[in-house]
């Protein structure tokens, strides 16, 4: 999957990034960074180490929704 990126960033800084939703349930998936990835201020990650990392998505959580006004979703866990 390829991240989308806040259309306000500039091009050498990045504030936020987003995945397309929903993502596919019971996926594995690996974070990777850039190598020389620093903050805003030129530090280093301080979990640097840590990537590319493992991830993995889990169930879909079931839905309850209800008809009646109020009209309401509540995605149980």
């Amino acid at each position: 999957m390829k991240p989308v990126f806040d259309k306000d960033d500039k091009a050498d800084e990045v504030s936020e990034v987003t995945f397309a939703a929903p993502l596919p349930e019971n996926t594995s998936f690996t974070i990777e960074v850039p190598r020389d990835l620093k903050d805003n201020v030129g530090r280093p990650l301080a979990n640097a180490g840590a990537f590319p990392l493992k991830v993995a998505t889990g169930d879909t959580p079931p839905l309850a929704k209800f008809a009646a006004a109020p009209f309401g979703i509540v995605e149980a866990e």
